[in-house]
C-alpha cells in the first residue's frame, strides 16, 4: 500500500519487477499519471487497483491499459479521475471478473451514462439512494448525478 505517498511515474517503474502483485493501492499519490500506470503491465495477477483522488492525470488511457493487461482485476477505485464513458465501455467489455468499480466524483461521467453498462446488471446505485449493506456482493458504481443548468 502506497496510499498518500510521493511516488512518481519513475517510482512505479521500479516496482515493475514485483510481478506477483495482487493488490496495489496508490490513492492520493498525486504525482502519478497514465504514463506511470504503463509500468504496471507485468502485474498479471493484479486483482485490486485503487487510484482514487489522483485527479485529472488518470484518464481513459489507464482504463484501456487495465482492460488490456489485467483481466483478473475484481475491484477498481477511480474516484475523482478524468475517465469517460469510452473508458468504462472498455472495462465493461474486457474485465469479466470485475465486481466493484467506484467512479464517484468523476466529472466526465453522469449517472445517465452509466446506467446502460452491462456489468451493472441492474445493481447501479444512485448516489441519492441509501447505500447497500456491507455484505452486498454486486457491482458498485458511485456516480455524481447530472448537474442541472441554472
Amino acid at each position: 500500500e502506497l496510499t498518500n505517498c510521493k511516488i512518481t511515474d519513475d517510482g512505479l517503474a521500479a516496482l515493475s519487477t514485483l510481478t506477483a502483485m495482487v493488490e496495489l493501492r496508490l490513492s492520493w499519490c498525486k504525482q502519478l499519471t497514465d504514463a506511470g500506470i504503463e509500468h504496471l503491465k507485468p502485474f498479471e495477477y493484479l486483482r485490486v487497483l485503487e487510484l482514487w483522488q489522483i485527479g485529472a492525470a488518470i484518464t481513459d488511457k489507464t482504463l484501456f491499459l487495465v482492460a488490456e493487461n489485467h483481466r483478473r482485476v475484481r475491484t477498481m477505485n477511480l474516484e475523482g479521475s478524468a475517465i469517460t464513458q469510452k473508458g468504462l465501455e472498455s472495462v465493461a467489455a474486457r474485465l469479466p471478473n470485475l465486481e466493484r468499480i467506484d467512479i464517484n466524483n468523476c466529472e466526465h461521467l453522469s449517472f445517465a451514462q452509466c446506467e446502460k453498462f452491462p456489468f451493472t446488471a441492474g445493481q447501479l446505485r444512485d448516489p441519492n439512494e441509501k447505500m447497500p449493506t456491507s455484505d452486498w456482493k454486486g457491482i458498485m458504481m458511485s456516480i455524481i448525478p447530472e448537474k442541472e443548468e441554472d
